[in-house]
C-alpha cells in the first residue's frame, strides 16, 4: 500500500516536528512500509538531530534497508548542524556549509534539513534564507513571522532579506544580533511599523 501525495506531506510534517512524540508517531504509521523516497530527509534529519536514541535507532534502520549508499555514508559523517552551545559550536555560516555538504547528492532536500535544524533547535536560518530557491525562500520566510511581527536573530544576515519587503503588513521587525549594517530606503514600505 502506498501513501496519498496528502499523507506524505502529514508524514513529513511529523517527522520534522520539534515533538518527539509526532516522530514516534510517524514511525508507527510507517511500521511495516516501504520508505517511500521522497520522506528519506525527514529520517535523515531524524537520525542526525534527534537526542531519542529510540528515535534514532528506527531511523537509522530504515535508512540503512531504504537508503543508497551515499546517504548510508553520510550518516557516518560527523558535520555539525547545530550550534551546541560550546566554543566551538558551528556558526550559521558553516551550517549552511555542512547542510550543502550532505545534500551534495541530490537525494537529501537541504531546506528540508534545515527547516527541521531549525524548528527542533533555532539554528539553519541562514541556509533557509541564503541557500534556496527564490519560491523557497518566500514560503520560508514565513517560518519567522508570527502575526505580524518578523524575528529572526543572530543568524549572520548582512542585509534584509528581499522577500522580507513583500510583507507590507508587518509591524515589528527583530533583526537584532545579524551583521545589516544599514537599513535600506525601502524600509518606508512598512507603514504599520511600530
Amino acid at each position: 500500500m502506498g501513501f496519498t501525495k496528502a499523507e506524505i506531506e502529514n508524514l513529513s510534517n511529523l517527522f520534522l516536528s520539534v515533538n518527539d512524540e509526532n516522530t514516534k508517531l510517524a514511525f508507527e504509521i510507517m511500521d511495516q512500509q516501504d520508505l517511500p523516497k521522497v520522506l528519506v530527509t525527514e529520517i535523515f534529519a531524524v537520525y542526525k538531530l534527534t537526542e531519542d536514541e529510540d528515535l534514532r535507532l528506527k531511523a537509522q534502520k530504515l535508512l540503512e534497508k531504504h537508503a543508497s549508499s551515499h546517504i548510508q555514508n553520510a550518516m557516518k559523517w560527523r558535520l555539525k548542524l547545530n550550534d551546541d552551545g560550546s566554543l566551538y559550536g558551528a556558526t550559521e555560516k558553516t551550517i549552511a556549509k555542512n547542510i550543502d555538504r550532505y545534500c551534495d547528492g541530490k537525494e537529501l532536500i537541504g531546506n528540508k534539513l534545515a527547516t527541521a535544524m531549525f524548528r527542533k533547535f533555532g539554528v539553519g536560518a541562514h541556509y533557509l534564507l541564503n541557500n534556496v530557491s527564490e519560491e523557497e525562500r518566500k514560503n520560508n520566510l514565513q517560518t519567522f513571522v508570527e502575526g505580524t511581527v518578523f524575528k529572526l536573530r543572530n543568524v549572520a544576515l548582512t542585509k534584509f532579506p528581499p522577500e522580507l519587503f513583500e510583507r507590507t503588513d508587518l509591524t515589528e521587525i527583530d533583526l537584532a544580533g545579524n551583521k545589516i549594517k544599514t537599513i535600506p530606503a525601502k524600509i518606508k514600505v512598512f507603514e504599520k511599523l511600530k
